[in-house]
């Protein structure tokens, strides 16, 4: 069943109803150099107007422009699953004026994925926005938590557990929540 309210259409087929206009602007990430968010598949953060509450979280599927503002499509569906670079950082040295990863760990199966807030400070690789690390000092005054965006899942082409404890940025089946 369809049906069409203020423009968009509503669908009761599974996730039809969660891919939704955003402007660039309302996004956690728009400021990030070096990206070009209008690539596909990129995490992003939908910012709440209300000072750094997280809305939702969610992919980037398209870029365009509606009546001259920069809007990208996002998918916010429950359970859908994209490949996305995430940094194996566990902790943080929060003491540190320039970021620095503290410790590293493999991601297995069923692990939570943070949008990691510190991708602001550059110390994720660019184009990288998730990581294992549920604390991020991005704030400068201390940790802060990092809003959960899913889980790694099985995925036939990845071995799971990964096998890298050092520093390493992996690309990983993980399910949005």
């Amino acid at each position: 069943m369809t049906r069409t309210a203020n423009n968009y259409e509503i669908s009761s087929d599974d996730g039809q109803g969660n891919h939704w206009p955003v402007p660039v602007a309302r996004l956690d990430n728009a400021a990030q150099t070096g990206v070009t968010l209008a690539l596909n598949h990129y995490p992003t953060i939908l910012i709440s107007r209300l000072l750094g509450v997280v809305a939702k979280c969610g992919t980037v599927l398209s870029q365009e422009t509606i009546n001259g503002v920069d809007y990208v499509v996002v998918d916010f569906h429950r359970d859908q699953v994209f490949y996305h670079f995430v940094r194996n950082v566990r902790t943080y040295n929060n003491h540190a004026a320039a970021h620095v990863e503290l410790s590293w760990g493999v991601i297995a199966v069923g692990d939570p994925i943070y949008y990691d807030r510190n991708a602001h400070l550059v110390t994720l690789p660019a184009g990288c926005f998730l990581s294992t690390s549920p604390l991020s000092n991005y704030n400068d005054h201390g940790a802060a938590a990092n809003p959960l965006f899913g889980f790694a899942v099985y995925s036939s082409v990845q071995t799971m557990p990964t096998t890298v404890v050092t520093a390493s940025t992996e690309s990983i089946a993980v399910m949005q929540v």
